[in-house]
């Protein structure tokens, strides 16, 4: 199994992102790389800094849940950000991590995947990544957390990019640290230009990706259950969904599933 390396992961930065970034931090075992970067802080001259762990002991998703990390050889990557203004889109932020992470995939050649409102990313109806992403310093700086599997997974409706190597990607042997760099660069150059993209540009990106449009949903939002057709997206990012009397009705923060 390969070892985190902090060079070999820097060197797959393109060199306009390697002058962005201060710092890669790699550690064998941590018990949440998002917890780390939270608990450091970093003056202006050294602020865009990740952190990677070859383990978690308390990885976190979102909403409070725990995101299981028992293998070795998956992905548990945090970036801390510092914007010098907070974007006008700044609301758009987590589903624009989720984008970035689909378009470096599909650049390894996976396809078939996509994104469960907000930034899950699923394939085959199975969790392939999640995302966490975090605000300190009222805004200003953002922890963006990756957990992406790519051992196989014996959880029930996960799975792991080991399991799609026949079907697009490019090698037998998923190189960690390449792999690694690929998405730190791709969310590094997003986060960049954030302020730079339009948001009907944005929203045809979104409906690439968007894994549930126009299905049969169900929203739950602190026990009560809403059930309706996933219609995209508003300008703020909360997801459309068109209940049965034909009214829409936005949701901010809430889980959702497939009705089946």
């Amino acid at each position: 199994m390969e070892c985190l390396d902090s060079k070999k992961i820097m060197s797959c930065l393109s060199s306009a992102n390697r002058q962005l970034m201060n710092d890669i931090h790699c550690f064998t075992v941590l018990d949440s790389t998002n917890t780390w970067l939270l608990e450091h802080s970093f003056n202006h001259k050294h602020r865009n800094v990740a952190c990677l762990a070859e383990k978690q002991t308390k990885g976190r998703g979102r909403r409070g849940n725990t995101w299981q990390s028992s293998d070795l050889g998956n992905i548990y990557m945090s970036l801390s950000w510092y914007f010098d203004e907070i974007p006008t889109n700044f609301s758009l932020l987590g589903l624009m991590v989720g984008i970035s992470l689909c378009e470096t995939l599909q650049a390894q050649g996976l396809s078939g995947h996509g994104l469960k409102w907000p930034n899950d990313i699923y394939i085959d109806n199975q969790k392939l990544a999640g995302i966490l992403v975090e605000t300190a310093d009222n805004g200003r700086r953002v922890i963006i957390g990756v957990g992406l599997n790519v051992s196989t997974q014996s959880e029930p409706n996960w799975c792991g990019l080991q399991d799609f190597i026949n079907t697009g990607l490019d090698t037998e042997n998923i190189e960690v640290n390449r792999l690694s760099g690929q998405l730190l660069n791709g969310l590094v150059s997003m986060l960049h230009s954030m302020n730079d993209l339009a948001f009907e540009d944005f929203k045809q990106q979104w409906s690439t990706w968007d894994a549930v449009y126009n299905k049969a949903v169900y929203m739950l939002d602190k026990n009560r259950r809403t059930e309706g057709i996933a219609r995209g997206i508003d300008k703020n990012g909360q997801i459309i969904i068109e209940l049965e009397k034909g009214q829409l009705q936005h949701f901010h923060s809430a889980e959702i599933s497939l009705r089946w």
